[in-house]
């Protein structure tokens, strides 16, 4: 082979190479035979599927004059060995870009059957072992289980650490531990006779809609109880829960309302994991008209600019599901179901409860093929897709669910008021009273209570590695497909773990309580309460409160992963450049409060956020902190206190729009709530072993009750 030829191979995709030569010491060197070696038919590091590909035995690697490999078993010496096993001569190769050749850098004698996963290959300063391959001009990398056998050929490939190369994962962002799920062997009844009163006030309907949700245990073994196993019943369901009325009109806030039929079901319970994807709904779930194509919102001007699309959109697709003018409803599952590709448009509703649902998989990498685009890639807002968009709603109340990541945001909540008679904005008449749900009171609250949101997963199972490992193995055959992506690595030069956990598995922003600045004035009848929640590499909007009030309490905050990440993205050499065509917005912002807004925090745990506090909105923004403790890394000894203690000054993000304790205000003392707080250093014994947040199979029909006298 030549060696321009080999530099080519050995250099492919811009990743500097080792060769391996592996030749036995009992001296024997046959030809003219082929190994076998289980490789996964994915290209996957990691992941066995027992998939052989064959390797020749003749050594492949770089030709030099002066560092080339001895490949004759007369320069190989036999190791003595107290066991009986085989061993091999181990020699590493990198080639030099400079010097145009190949120098070797060290041997070892390795076990035959020893795993490559379990080699330990020399450190080259600022570079990382990325992954094996037979020889440098295949396509697949062999698996890290790969076992080694006589007369292999490897080549082991480095990739270049981002600048600066001296971040240590594992001093920098130490493991932040949480309690593992406990199973519990408790009876439902004596799980809550044993309960201490914390967790009875937070299991029990809290925060913003204490008091004003009915309880639904008295439905079970009714008609109104329905079952379901597939997306055509899921949505039957729905349907048949809708009242049909009409709101007449509004007097001094009361509403005058006419019912013609109420809704037959009042409790759905999901059994089976439903895909509820608009491109895999049958032609008579469509037909039901529950189900919108959320996937083909604003995807006109998305494709004008040329974003690409993944298997989500076009293989799934994305649905909003339509809960619209429905008073009195749970949707449930015992044994923590999970929805995919779908999000709930929830309008005109009140007494709605989600409770012990997992929702996941409506999102997908942003990038073009195109040179030159309208649209900024990576700017993320393209496609609205969230898991709730709740408006003209009374009370609605989200519990033990657990979410992924998203497109954009998780949960919005909008137009809280519709008992306006006429309003006139931007030379536009508005009678919200016509959005009024059935039986509403005037009010309007959104509860967030015991939740697990944990952006994305970085599982090799999961649908994000798969999209991630899809994209970087087209990067590495030179495609040109993704452009955003081969910008971040080769004008970045980051690394495809870089990128999967400081781009692509971080969730961009959390919730928006609040939607139209133009009508912030509605926005003061907001209340959205977030109690007992644990929220994983959030970048932004904790929540982002336009207006109204909000209140978090016994919550952690946890974006310690994503703060090393982004660290280190930020401080590579070309993001700046890269920004001027591209944009990776690397936002690390916590609770944001204007035009009107105020926020309360008790009892909760801030980590790996910079701007903890912020006012980005016009108008004045107000906050009220007690016992909290923030820290920007793990090993930090943080701030822990309240308010009162100026050090929380140092949190508050540099604005020209006002932010302060003095701004906070209670817009509407008739729906102030006092929370049951945990000990701060107790929280994750109290979320993860007590309250059992996120889904689970604990409660079972405990679910249905509401009320604390239930017990």
């Amino acid at each position: 082979m030549k060696k321009k030829n080999i530099k080519k191979a050995l250099l492919m995709l811009g990743l500097s190479s080792i060769a391996i030569t592996l030749i036995s010491c009992n001296g024997s060197s046959e030809t003219n035979k082929t190994n076998t070696i289980p490789v996964e038919s994915t290209n996957v590091p990691g992941k066995s599927t027992n998939t052989p590909i064959e390797s020749t035995n003749t050594p492949v690697v770089p030709t030099d004059d002066t560092t080339a490999p001895v490949t004759s078993n007369t320069d190989i010496l036999p190791t003595e060995s107290v066991d009986d096993s085989i061993k091999y001569t181990v020699k590493f190769y990198y080639y030099d870009e400079k010097q145009e050749k190949s120098i070797k850098l060290d041997e070892k004698q390795i076990k035959e059957g020893t795993k490559l996963k379990d080699i330990e290959a020399p450190a080259k300063e600022g570079y990382d072992v990325y992954a094996y391959k037979n020889k440098p001009a295949d396509t697949a990398y062999l698996d890290m289980e790969t076992e080694i056998t006589k007369n292999t050929v490897l080549v082991v490939y480095y990739e270049k650490k981002p600048s600066p190369s001296n971040y240590d994962e594992a001093a920098y962002y130490p493991e932040y531990n949480l309690p593992k799920e406990e199973e519990s062997s408790l009876t439902e009844k004596a799980y809550l006779d044993t309960a201490s009163s914390e967790q009875i006030d937070n299991f029990y309907q809290n925060g913003y809609v204490s008091g004003h949700i009915s309880d639904f245990s008295e439905y079970e073994n009714t008609e109104a109880y329905a079952k379901v196993s597939t997306p055509l019943e899921f949505l039957t369901a729905i349907k048949n829960a809708k009242y049909d009325y009409k709101t007449n009109g509004v007097n001094d806030g009361v509403l005058d309302q006419t019912l013609t039929a109420e809704g037959k079901i009042h409790v759905i319970e999901i059994t089976k994991d439903l895909d509820l994807g608009y491109n895999v709904l049958s032609d008579e779930a469509k037909a039901l008209g529950m189900a919108d194509d959320f996937s083909k919102k604003n995807v006109s001007s998305a494709d004008k600019s040329g974003i690409l699309h993944s298997f989500i959109q076009d293989t799934y697709g994305v649905s909003q599901i339509k809960v619209e003018g429905i008073s009195n409803l749970l949707i449930y599952s015992k044994n923590g179901a999970k929805i995919t590709h779908a999000g709930f448009k929830v309008t005109s509703s009140t007494n709605v409860v989600f409770r012990n649902l997992e929702m996941d998989e409506i999102w997908q990498w942003e990038d073009t093929n195109k040179s030159d685009t309208s649209f900024t890639i990576g700017d993320m807002d393209a496609y609205g897709w969230a898991y709730f968009k709740i408006s003209f709603c009374g009370y609605i109340w989200i519990d033990h669910c657990t979410f992924g990541k998203t497109y954009d945001g998780i949960i919005d909540v909008s137009n809280p008021d519709y008992t306006t008679p006429l309003t006139i904005s931007n030379n536009k008449e508005y009678y919200t009273y016509t959005r009024a749900p059935y039986g509403a009171d005037g009010k309007s609250a959104v509860s967030i209570t015991n939740c697990c949101f944990n952006a994305g997963s970085d599982s090799e199972d999961g649908y994000i590695y798969k999209m991630m490992k899809e994209i970087e193995e087209s990067y590495q055959k030179k495609e040109n497909k993704y452009l955003y992506y081969k910008s971040l690595r080769d004008d970045i030069g980051l690394s495809f773990k870089d990128i999967l956990y400081g781009i692509a598995i971080p969730q961009k922003k959390a919730f928006l309580c609040g939607d139209n600045p133009d009508l912030s004035y509605y926005n003061l009848n907001l209340h959205v309460s977030i109690g007992n929640c644990y929220f994983k590499n959030i970048e932004d909007r904790l929540p982002k409160v336009r207006g109204g009030n909000a209140v978090v309490y016994n919550t952690i905050f946890d974006n310690n992963q994503y703060y090393y990440y982004r660290d280190k993205i930020k401080a590579a050499t070309g993001i700046s450049a890269f920004n001027s065509k591209f944009k990776c917005g690397l936002v690390s912002q916590g609770f944001v409060i204007g035009q009107g807004g105020s926020l309360e925090v008790f009892n909760s745990k801030v980590m790996g956020i910079d701007s903890v506090i912020k006012n980005n909105d016009s108008g004045v923004g107000g906050f009220k902190f007690n016992s909290v403790l923030i820290k920007k890394k793990l090993d930090d000894t943080g701030i822990y206190g309240s308010t009162d203690t100026t050090s929380f000054d140092s949190f508050i993000a540099s604005t020209t729009n006002p932010i302060s304790t003095d701004n906070f205000k209670i817009n509407d003392p008739t729906m102030v709530f006092e929370p049951s707080v945990y000990d701060v250093d107790k929280l994750e014994d109290a979320l993860f072993k007590t309250m059992h947040i996120g889904v689970n199979a604990h409660f079972g029909s405990l679910y249905l009750k509401t009320k604390k006298t239930l017990k």
